[in-house]
């Protein structure tokens, strides 16, 4: 697999595991009675389990061979922030998972933006579509992430259904915008290699040689200079 392949599907299956991860969220947050606790136990636990998984892929493959690798840093970090957090609790729940979700929410609507103008260059006719999607779950994660509390947060001291609401709009909205950018990079490859062979089959039946072919005889012509 060239990089170029492993790091889109990388890209994807991350932002698919965020979807998924923004609709739990929202589900808990609805549905589940003190809904912020279970959110801290999930994320601080999610953070030493990762961080764990980054320390030891470390120490067991060879990344100290590899300069500018810090996973050993980064995952001793995760840990330590993810033990702060589960000891904070309830302490800082109300005010901070909410704003951390809305920041979270604001970076995928951000990545959208960017699908939506790679939609354009894939001259997609419905880029615009997906681009004024983007920006309005950039402003709905705006609010949570700029506005004051009593927006987001009842007068009980629990979650209002406006963060939920935002989680479950951009989760959607990711995944849709995801299907779409990667069908349309698939349909692209494809018809450009469709275009290649027939323009080789071309050159083949006129006499010509390929572009591959003159490439190779350029290459060792510069060889012998």
């Amino acid at each position: 697999m060239s990089k170029a392949k492993e790091n889109t599907k990388k890209g994807i299956n991350i932002l698919m595991i965020v979807s998924l991860f923004y609709f739990l969220m929202g589900a808990i947050l609805l549905f589940a009675k003190g809904g912020l606790g279970y959110i801290i136990y999930i994320m601080s636990g999610t953070l030493i389990v990762l961080g764990m998984v980054w320390v030891i892929r470390y120490l067991i493959n060879d990344g100290y061979m590899q300069p500018g690798n810090y996973n050993f840093s980064f995952g001793l970090l995760m840990i330590i922030f993810g033990i702060w957090l589960f000891l904070q609790h309830m302490a800082m729940s109300v005010m901070w998972i909410p704003r951390i979700l809305g920041a979270a929410a604001v970076l995928t609507s951000v990545m959208k933006i960017q699908d939506a103008l790679t939609l354009r260059r894939l001259k997609d006719e419905r880029w615009v579509v997906f681009l004024i999607l983007s920006v309005i779950t950039l402003v709905m994660a705006g609010v949570i992430l700029f506005s004051e509390e009593r927006l987001f947060v009842n007068e009980a001291g629990t979650v209002s259904w406006y963060v939920p609401l935002v989680l479950f709009v951009d989760g959607v909205c990711n995944l849709v915008i995801l299907f779409r950018v990667s069908g349309k990079i698939r349909s692209y490859k494809n018809e450009t290699a469709v275009a290649e062979e027939k323009r080789t089959q071309e050159m083949k039946q006129t006499g010509q040689p390929s572009v591959m072919a003159q490439n190779a005889v350029a290459d060792d012509h510069a060889d012998k200079g």
